[in-house]
């Protein structure tokens, strides 16, 4: 069977269930920040990207992987 996803921002959490089961949680995943399909580029960029740049300017390393469905607009964020 499929997997659904659910982002839960509050606990920072992806909660992943199989299709066809309810919604009893089968797995979650917790994150350092999860961002619903509502979240806004700003919000996105303020709370993830802007500390890591700053930290990249006083000389530590970073990396910020983007992972999505094509077409869903990562490229642009990020640019």
């Amino acid at each position: 069977g499929q997997w659904l996803a659910d982002a839960e921002p509050e606990t920072q959490s992806l909660v992943l269930h199989r299709d066809g089961l309810g919604r009893r949680a089968d797995s979650r995943l917790s994150f350092d920040a999860v961002f619903g399909p509502s979240a806004a580029q700003e919000e996105v960029f303020r709370s993830l990207c802007a500390p890591m740049l700053a930290d990249v300017m006083r000389g530590r390393n970073g990396t910020l992987l983007c992972y999505g469905q094509t077409g869903t607009g990562k490229t642009y964020t990020m640019g």
